[in-house]
């Protein structure tokens, strides 16, 4: 079930390649937020974008964090990307593969300000109770 999330998640983000315009690694070419987090995958230099107050923020708390599941954190800091779906997509494969990895013992620990995060365990949420429902 879990790999069947992922396997989804990218292969929709793969058909939509085109609707972005530049990811934040790409070299002019257009580039999705999958095809950026199969990169991020193998160069074992995966992020979480996150959107915080006036200037970004980096404590000893989120380090322990980044060091134990192997991922950073950029935060934009108070200004907005422009390419927001980019990102909250990007996140969202990346909060899938930390779940497959992990199950739910990186989600306590997270930062509040993960774009895209709140409306993926809601959208858990939902899917679970349907699940049930059915």
């Amino acid at each position: 079930m879990k790999m069947k999330t992922i396997i989804s998640l990218l292969i929709i983000s793969f058909f939509t390649t085109c609707a972005y315009t530049q990811g934040p690694c790409s070299k002019g070419e257009k580039v999705g937020p999958a095809l950026q987090f199969r990169a991020d995958l193998e160069a074992n230099t995966l992020k979480i974008y996150t959107l915080g107050g006036l200037k970004p923020s980096n404590h000893k708390v989120d380090e322990a964090f980044q060091k134990k599941y192997s991922v950073h954190y950029y935060d934009f800091g108070c200004l907005a990307p422009g390419n927001m779906e980019f990102y909250n997509a990007y996140n969202l494969l990346v909060f899938e593969h930390l779940k497959q990895q992990w199950t739910k013992e990186w989600e306590k620990d997270i930062k509040d300000n993960a774009m895209g995060f709140y409306n993926w365990t809601q959208e858990k949420i939902t899917n679970s109770i349907c699940f049930l429902v059915k």
